[in-house]
């Protein structure tokens, strides 16, 4: 059971108490007037109120505060928590299980998230934020690009300002906005792409909305309005090349 002891009291009146080495439990250590460890070999080394308390827990930075098992808050106004976490970027947030941001003010939860860049968010599991504000979230995501935003399981927002979602898309042009699946890639600033690939060595696209054109698969548009519902597209003429719409 760990119980708090107090060093060098230096004064204790009206404003309160301070101490010459901090508080801190058995097993723990802090350096400067400022520190709180307590729990099992914490170590609290950044002075300027930082915060230490679990189970092998060192506290780095100025300011900095570190909870749980293994985590590590190295860099100052840090904050780390959970599970072997651990901050690099000033002003970072990590939580979960082995997540770590190297971004300035970015933020990684969940389980083996990273950041890479700063004001980066990832969130899920082995999710990674590369690029400046972005967002990955999801399993295994990649939001590369400035401000992209990358969801759902191993998409890739790789084109700045993008968004990609479903399951193994990307995004790769400016303003790219990519649902589906397995979608063919294309460069088309702010396009909207449907995709409908079986695997990543065959991407095809149901649909390509571009700036000057419109394009769809063929192939899975029927021949026939034979057992179509209102709405749905069809083909017609003597090569199936005029696409129609069934009204009712």
């Amino acid at each position: 059971m760990s119980t708090l002891r107090v060093n060098n009291l230096d004064t204790l009146n009206e404003t309160g108490i301070t101490f010459a080495k901090g508080l801190r439990s058995t097993g723990s250590s802090t350096v400067g007037s400022t520190g709180f460890a307590w729990g099992d070999n914490v170590s609290v080394s950044g002075n300027g109120f930082a915060h230490g308390y679990g189970n092998f827990v060192p506290v780095l930075g100025l300011y900095a505060h570190a909870e749980g098992f293994l985590t590590t808050a190295s860099v100052q106004y840090s904050h780390a928590e959970g599970q072997q976490t651990r901050t690099l970027g000033i002003g970072s947030h990590t939580e979960g299980y082995l997540t770590i941001t190297n971004g300035a003010y970015s933020h990684a939860e969940g389980k083996s998230t990273s950041t890479n860049a700063g004001s980066a968010h990832a969130e899920g599991s082995s999710s990674l934020a590369s690029g400046v504000a972005s967002h990955a979230e999801g399993r295994s995501t990649v939001a590369s690009g400035e401000a992209s935003h990358a969801e759902g399981r191993q998409t890739t927002a790789s084109g700045d300002y993008s968004h990609t979602e479903g399951y193994q898309t990307e995004a790769s042009g400016t303003y790219q906005l990519v649902v589906g699946q397995h979608n063919e890639i294309i460069s088309d600033t702010a396009a909207f792409i449907i995709g409908n690939g079986n695997n990543v060595g065959g991407r095809s696209n149901l649909a390509v909305f571009a700036s000057e054109s419109i394009t769809f698969d063929l192939n899975a548009i029927p021949t026939s309005s034979l057992g179509l519902s209102a709405g749905q597209l069809y083909r017609t003429g003597s090569d199936f090349d005029d696409i129609k719409i069934k009204l009712t």
